[in-house]
């Protein structure tokens, strides 16, 4: 049998060098990218939920109101839901309720959004900054080691605090964990 030799015209032949050059950037794109620092969080975001951690660090954890709006609705979290974990340290005292006293503003906001519909690793993106937006300059690499810690929730859309976000959703308390944890391990607020 003879081989079939295939001519390309040079405008075949262009729009197919064309087409492996966007497969390959689209390849080699990073999945994840940084998100946007949400401005204003505080005020534009739903807090929903505090975590205080053995180490003396405690955290406010914070929803959009979309995506706040869709778990009222028993829907999945829509593309554009931001979660967001703002850091405090404590002054290793607690209060009478034995929650920590903070003592002062980490300067840390750690931010996830949704950026495409489904669940899993490919669709959220995430971010790390200081309290006036710059980019934070943290020992982790974006977005990987979140999602080291984000696929221990793989069946919560990588939502740790999932269980604290529904309770709130459906009854507008804000919720409180004490984690006897420190450090960056991960301790699932239930």
């Amino acid at each position: 049998m003879v081989p079939r030799v295939f001519r390309l015209s040079g405008s075949r032949l262009l729009r197919g060098c064309l087409g492996l050059g966007l497969a390959g950037l689209l390849l080699a794109a990073k999945p994840n990218p940084m998100v946007p620092f949400p401005q204003d969080h505080r005020q534009t975001l739903v807090r929903y939920a505090v975590v205080d951690r053995s180490d003396g660090k405690s955290r406010d954890l914070y929803v959009s109101a979309q995506g706040l709006e869709a778990l009222r609705q028993g829907l999945p979290l829509p593309v554009g839901t931001t979660l967001a974990i703002e850091t405090f340290s404590g002054d290793g005292r607690q209060d009478a309720g034995g929650r920590l006293v903070r003592a002062k503003e980490d300067n840390q906001l750690h931010v996830m959004t949704k950026l495409q519909p489904g669940e899993g690793s490919r669709v959220w993106g995430f971010g790390a900054y200081t309290l006036d937006g710059k980019p934070e300059p943290v020992v982790i690499e974006m977005p990987g080691n979140c999602l080291v810690c984000h696929q221990e929730a793989a069946d919560d859309d990588l939502v740790i605090s999932k269980a604290m976000l529904e309770r709130f959703a459906a009854s507008g308390e804000l919720q409180y964990s004490r984690c006897n944890l420190s450090g960056r391990q991960l301790c699932t607020p239930r």
